[in-house]
């Protein structure tokens, strides 16, 4: 699960995407924690005003997400995984936005 730290004078933001993997159960965690979400559902915030907070959100993550198995599949194999869902529940228009990765009907892009 990606996490980006934004650092500003003030303070740091920390921002996570959801992707389409992610169980509910998780969610209600980062909620539970505090983190806010945008109308879409799709991005998760929190602001942190200090080292101390920011270490403390560090580890909350990992208590979150630390035990997920590790994804040994391709790139490749990941994308169309998506598409495929996306397909399934007539999205297949819409973008799996994945660290630069995405699905369209005409198959899969990565660029960096």
């Amino acid at each position: 699960m990606p996490v980006t730290f934004d650092i500003y004078p003030e303070f740091i933001e920390a921002k996570l995407h959801r992707v389409d993997t992610i169980d509910r159960v998780y969610e209600e965690k980062l909620m539970e924690e505090k983190w806010s979400r945008n109308k879409t559902l799709q991005r998760y915030k929190k602001k942190i005003n200090s080292f101390s907070e920011l270490e403390n959100t560090i580890c909350k993550l990992n208590e979150v997400f630390g035990e997920q198995e590790e994804y040994h599949k391709s790139l490749e194999e990941l994308i169309t995984a998506y598409g495929t869902r996306r397909i399934h529940t007539k999205d297949s228009t819409a973008w799996i936005n994945f660290r630069g990765c995405y699905y369209k009907n005409n198959g899969y892009h990565y660029c960096v």
